[in-house]
């Protein structure tokens, strides 16, 4: 039994050699800061001033007041993707930065919006890709791990909270680069039959685990949880299954002429990065639906099952990214490599080293439950801190949307508990691989 098809991994290799960056899903580089386009300086000096048009009520006129500028002026992808930062961002504020939401988008914001986001076969709403991946600059420009020296380039807020909490989202993303690579090279080493080189793979990733899991840790040290769930998360908020929170049919994305498009689509949230369903492919694993009807009930979809939720969330990722997660489903199986092994110490090398990393991942899944717990289901049930008439107004309108359970289910440590939930991979699929990421890195689901 081979371990892996070799033509097929190869191919898959030579095809994605680009999609991603030495950064992992990150660019390559820092992100555009601005436009270069005089046309488009108006969406600049918005996106700019957001936190200071939202705070003193003049966002809507702001943007009203705005010309309907073509798309026609943008130049490469970096500047579709800060056009796609810019116009998502002033339409989450443009929605949600008032007493009470509104329901329909204005031209202004709809018809470059929706030409954007049609380019770059992205949804028209605020996504991971928005407000992590393109989103973000950094007093080093190569490496992008060092919270110290990383900022937002657009936020609704002036708030350290909002800050440090995308930042952590940045600085997790960009130990993709190594772990991407650590995948790949178990992936050649499979080919190969270098089945020492596959375990030592996997313990590398083990070790990547953990240090996301510090990553993690730090979120606390400038993200205060009652600032991020009542001034921070709201805008964040997406316009699907909202109607206690007056958007009962969505947003209407408006073209001018008496015609538009009603969409309800997901708010931001870090369950849309690709890193992590990545390194769920990587270890095989397959979870189980046994909490699937709850998890959509919860979600408000009663009808929908776990799949179809995974199956949408691929569709917020960009386009090259879901597609590297496609093919590298069609071509690794951790399972097949473990049993194409004959040498019974060779076998018992590997199968240790990939209970070595799937552990790791459970102690992250850990530390992001605490962190659910402390952020989202504890500030819950609390009443909001004191704070201005137009502030406390603005909590009321948009507490509906509280989230009151977790998203996740913790499994145990120990082999015996673990291995339920690693199946033989020949049932596996590609989007099964999202399921327990599904709300992900910090775990505070939109």
């Amino acid at each position: 039994m081979e371990p892996i098809d070799a033509n097929a991994a190869a191919r898959f290799l030579a095809k994605h050699a680009d999609s991603v960056s030495q950064n992992g899903f990150l660019p390559g580089h820092l992100p555009l800061r601005k436009l270069p386009d005089l046309r488009y300086s108006a969406w600049e000096s918005i996106a700019a001033n957001l936190p200071t048009l939202i705070s003193t009520g003049r966002i809507r006129n702001a943007i009203a007041e705005s010309a309907i500028e073509s798309t026609q002026g943008l130049r490469g992808e970096d500047e579709w993707r800060r056009a796609y930062v810019l116009l998502t961002y002033m339409s989450h504020a443009y929605i949600w930065g008032g007493d009470q939401p509104v329901e329909i988008l204005p031209p202004q914001l709809s018809i470059p919006l929706l030409r954007v986001s049609s380019h770059l076969a992205l949804p028209p709403v605020l996504t991971c890709a928005a407000a992590n991946l393109w989103n973000f600059t950094s007093r080093n420009a190569c490496c992008f791990s060092s919270l110290s020296s990383l900022a937002p380039l657009v936020s609704f807020t002036v708030s350290p909270t909002e800050s440090w909490f995308l930042m952590v989202g940045v600085a997790v993303e960009s130990l993709g680069g190594t772990i991407i690579q650590t995948i790949l090279a178990a992936v050649r080493a499979a080919i190969a039959r270098d089945f020492s080189a596959v375990a030592a793979a996997l313990l590398q990733l083990a070790g990547h685990c953990e240090e996301i899991t510090a990553i993690l840790t730090r979120l606390p040290e400038q993200c205060d949880p009652a600032t991020f769930y009542h001034e921070v998360r709201p805008f964040y908020a997406g316009t699907k299954n909202m109607t206690s929170a007056g958007l009962p049919r969505g947003v209407l994305y408006d073209t001018g002429n008496g015609k538009g498009e009603w969409k309800q689509l997901r708010g931001g949230s870090n369950g849309q990065s690709s890193l992590f369903p990545l390194i769920d492919l990587a270890l095989g694993t397959q979870h189980t639906a046994s909490t699937a009807t709850d998890k959509c009930r919860r979600r408000g979809d009663p009808g929908s099952s776990e799949d179809d939720y995974h199956v949408d969330i691929l569709s917020y990722m960009p386009r090259e990214h879901r597609c590297f997660l496609a093919d590298f489903a069609q071509i690794w199986n951790v399972h097949d490599v473990i049993n194409a092994i004959e040498d019974p110490d060779t076998s018992e090398a590997l199968r240790a080293a990939h209970l070595q990393a799937t552990t790791a991942v459970v102690r992250f899944r850990s530390k992001h439950m605490q962190i659910v717990t402390r952020y989202i289901i504890l500030p819950s049930k609390r009443s909001a801190p004191p704070a201005g008439a137009e502030q406390d107004r603005r909590r009321r309108n948009l507490a509906t949307w509280r989230t009151t359970s977790a998203e996740h289910t913790l499994i145990g440590t120990s082999g015996t508990q673990l291995m339920p939930f690693f199946k033989n991979a020949r049932q596996q699929t590609m989007t099964a691989a999202i399921a327990s990421y599904g709300e992900m890195v910090m775990g505070l689901p939109m």
